[in-house]
């Protein structure tokens, strides 16, 4: 459910939003930052939910709002930017269970980098890891294509 002021409908940010954003981000042109904020402000949280969080991991999230305006604090807000943008894939994954935004397609997304956060864990010099997904989270990957790490 979106935050009061924001609208649920707008621009769906894909991959190739992603890119231009990411570009206009990191220039040092302040015109390029306010014309992505609108972008941002006016685009549907939920179904972009991956490709924001994704800009803000690039040290950019200060410049993906201003704070002096409503609408940017508003999708601040909506989206936790200033937490996901420190959040790795795992707490990312339990963010978006918890707000109810996780879908098939992110959690695909998310689970190489996981499956490497969990690798990263539990390395042993004797034992291969073996990683199955829990009943409760298999409606986000029903075939559980990768089960192994070593």
């Amino acid at each position: 459910m979106a935050k009061a002021g924001r609208v649920p409908m707008g621009t769906i940010i894909t991959e190739v939003e992603y890119e231009s954003l990411r570009l206009m981000l990191h220039s040092s042109d302040e015109a390029n930052h306010e014309i992505a904020r609108q972008i941002l402000n006016g685009c549907n949280d939920q179904a972009s939910i991956y490709w924001i969080w994704k800009l803000s991991k690039g040290w950019v999230s200060h410049k993906m709002v201003n704070l002096r305006t409503k609408a940017s604090r508003a999708f601040r807000d909506a989206v936790d930017l200033f937490t996901n943008s420190y959040n790795d894939e795992e707490k990312f994954a339990e963010w978006l269970i918890m707000k109810g935004w996780m879908t098939e397609e992110i959690f695909q997304r998310l689970k190489p980098d996981i499956y490497k956060l969990i690798a990263q864990r539990s390395q042993n010099m004797f034992f291969n890891n073996h990683v199955t997904i829990k009943n409760d989270f298999k409606v986000y990957d029903p075939d559980n294509k990768q089960d192994l790490i070593s």
